[in-house]
């Protein structure tokens, strides 16, 4: 059996140490080696020369396959994101990288072009599978124990693409990582890499630098349910798509309301409002009439060695279109300066109006602001479908409830590149009267 890149490592370490420890063992006793010791360290000295030519003619191969496999998947994350590949894939997905391309293929031949989530859910529901016939092929007919049919990897990934599309923090650059268990552990370095000059002879004195781990743990997220009539089921031509809708967008919002803010209660992750080491930012001005808090929170990231160019802020519509009905005193549009323009602006009414952080004696909102390629949202490629019309009082009106069931976990690579602004208040979704 071929030793890993790993264990050939390992052996050419062990092998070198012996060598060092026989001219040790010869220094120590002031002596010159004797014949058999030094073929001895001849021959471990080989040894380690093959194994240094075995593991760059195995490293070239791996490398060779990782980018033959990111070549043909289009997939741009796998060094220059810091988080590298395993087993040839990348660990972590931009949000223009497709989880359909990381997915296994279909099987029987079935092109992607053939198969619809939107033709799946509704043969689910209605138990005619007569219009999913290539869906039919892909999946299990038959429902689980929990009335649940699994939806195969590259039909969860199609619904996962989707719902990224839609979802706030994918489009401010959040990355997607593929967890294939429950538990995914990942890398990241606790603080900045130190660095120091060392004169010639002198002994060198580095900054420690701890690493730490990111723990994914999936999730459960529901989404739904569903109700629709017998006859809508079976009858309305459009059903396809708007089950598809749907659930995608129900995806999309609940994992960016997990992501921005989520606080950890029950089985809820825990998002940038509630984090650690996360820069909390009292702003100056409630309701803001200038930009100025943006630009500390800017200055803020700068000074923590953030790529401020991947820099973008998330705020409640409210906020968004307050700022921007700000004016100077010639009642012109109020010019932002160069920080706040050059961040990339997203709105989300997942950041409640109300986020009960701040000023308990009236309704308070947030900001956020940071390299949102910081962020990981982790999932699982397996989608349950369930339906029934049993449930409550589904059967008595005869209809049919549908929902859908994600795994998932999200988690800060690097918590220090995100300000949050909250205790936001005198903002309201309140519409004034035209």
């Amino acid at each position: 059996m071929k030793k890993s890149t790993h264990e050939l490592k390992e052996d050419r370490g062990t092998l070198l140490k012996k060598a060092d420890q026989l001219l040790a063992k010869c220094e120590a006793e002031g002596r010159s080696m004797t014949k058999t010791e030094s073929d001895e360290v001849a021959r471990l000295r080989h040894e380690c020369e093959g194994r240094r030519l075995e593991i760059e003619k195995l490293e070239a191969v791996e490398n060779q396959k990782r980018d033959q496999w990111i070549a043909e998947s289009g997939f741009g994350v796998a060094s220059d994101a810091g988080f590298g590949a395993r087993d040839g894939r990348p660990i972590a997905l931009r949000s223009t990288d497709k989880l359909t391309s990381y997915a296994r293929p279909l099987p029987d031949g079935i092109r992607p072009d053939e198969i619809s989530i939107g033709r799946a859910i509704r043969a689910i529901a209605t138990g005619d599978w007569k219009h999913a016939q290539a869906e039919q092929r892909v999946m299990a007919t038959s429902p689980g124990a929990d009335g649940g049919f699994l939806v195969p990897e590259y039909l969860s990934a199609n619904v996962i693409d989707l719902a990224r599309n839609m979802a706030v923090c994918f489009k401010a650059g959040a990355l997607t990582v593929p967890m294939e268990s429950s538990v995914l552990d990942i890398a990241r370095v606790a603080g900045d890499v130190g660095t120091a000059w060392k004169p010639e002879n002198d002994i060198a004195t580095g900054t420690y630098m701890p690493l730490e781990q990111v723990k994914l743990t999936a999730r459960t997220l529901y989404c739904g349910p569903i109700a629709m009539s017998m006859e809508v089921a079976q009858d309305a031509p459009n059903i396809d798509a708007t089950l598809q809708h749907s659930m995608t967008q129900a995806v999309a919002l609940g994992l960016d309301y997990a992501a921005l803010a989520g606080d950890g209660s029950g089985a809820t992750p825990i998002g940038v409002l509630y984090a650690d080491r996360v820069k909390d930012m009292s702003p100056i001005w409630t309701p803001f009439d200038n930009h100025d808090d943006f630009s500390w929170a800017v200055e803020y990231l700068m000074g923590a060695n953030c790529n401020i160019d991947n820099a973008s802020v998330v705020m409640p519509p409210a906020v968004y279109a307050g700022l921007d009905r700000l004016k100077d005193t010639l009642h012109q549009p109020l010019q932002p300066p160069a920080s706040y323009a050059g961040l990339k602006k997203f709105v989300s009414n997942q950041i409640s109006m109300d986020t009960g952080i701040g000023d308990a004696s009236s309704p308070t909102t947030a900001c956020i602001v940071g390299d949102f390629t910081q962020m990981l949202i982790g999932m699982r490629l397996e989608l349950q479908i369930q339906s029934t019309y049993q449930a409550y009082d589904a059967f008595a009106r005869a209809q049919i409830w549908v929902r859908a069931i994600l795994r998932a976990d999200v988690a800060l690579a690097h918590p220090e590149h995100f300000a949050r602004m909250t205790g936001l208040t005198g903002y309201s979704d309140d519409m004034p009267s035209i």
